[in-house]
């Protein structure tokens, strides 16, 4: 139908094609028809189940429209969904029942490595009973602070900083401008009970004489002598 008086024609189109041919003697032929069937290949669309950004740990999954196979690149799967959870640039090449094949654009998919943290505790991991010590979170890339006490998370404590003054379990939430979070548990403290000082010996006795006293309740000791010993001999008259 196109008119061409060439020997060879290229068709792009649907249609029914046949050729007359002529010799120098004018002579007319004429060719068998020929019909010809183009199909139209439809786009393939790729849709994400959620945001094609996110943090290590993270997935999406990325699904073809409808076709007759799939081949996903560069992981070469060839179902219609894929779960993804590392970066990359996909693209799904699909085949129709006809044969014909096209390929998606592509999807570049970002996962964002989490930040790091960790605790520390800024003075000695023994206490005694009234005292505080300092907790610090140590991190290089975080924007937001917020330290759980066993768990739960304490009001106020949003700060790299927190003062405390028990055995609880400690924890660091860190959340960097991605969105990602990470988390450390600080050193367990110990905690010691103030000891209950006590003294035996006589409280009374004569003039020249020396008295034993016993100190208890402590594993170190220290008299207002000066002495070191859990027991002393003392002699009022030389206080």
């Amino acid at each position: 139908p196109n008119g061409e008086t060439t020997q060879d024609i290229t068709v792009y189109e649907s249609g029914i094609y046949s050729v007359e041919l002529a010799d120098s003697t004018t002579c007319v032929a004429y060719s068998d028809s020929i019909e010809v069937t183009v199909f139209e290949v439809e786009p393939v669309v790729v849709t994400a189940s959620g945001s094609i950004e996110f943090c290590d740990g993270g997935e999406v999954t990325l699904t073809s429209s409808n076709s007759d196979s799939y081949e996903w690149y560069p992981n070469g799967e060839i179902t219609q969904s894929i779960i993804v959870s590392e970066s990359g640039q996909y693209v799904v090449t699909a085949e129709d029942v006809n044969g014909c094949s096209t390929s998606s654009d592509t999807v570049d998919v970002v996962v964002f490595e989490l930040p790091e943290v960790s605790a520390s505790i800024l003075g000695a991991d023994t206490l005694c009973e009234g005292e505080t010590v300092d907790l610090l979170a140590i991190t290089t890339d975080s924007v937001m602070y917020q330290w759980l006490e066993n768990g739960t998370p304490i009001i106020g404590a949003i700060d790299s900083l927190i003062n405390v003054d028990n055995e609880s379990i400690y924890t660091i939430v860190v959340t960097d401008e991605n969105g990602c979070m990470a988390e450390a548990d600080a050193p367990v403290l110990s905690i010691g009970e103030i000891p209950m000082a006590m003294i035996v010996g006589d409280s009374a006795l004569c003039a020249g004489d020396s008295i034993l006293l016993t100190a208890s309740g402590g594993d170190f000791f220290e008299w207002s002598t000066g002495s070191t010993e859990s027991s002393i001999y003392v002699n009022p008259d030389s206080l």
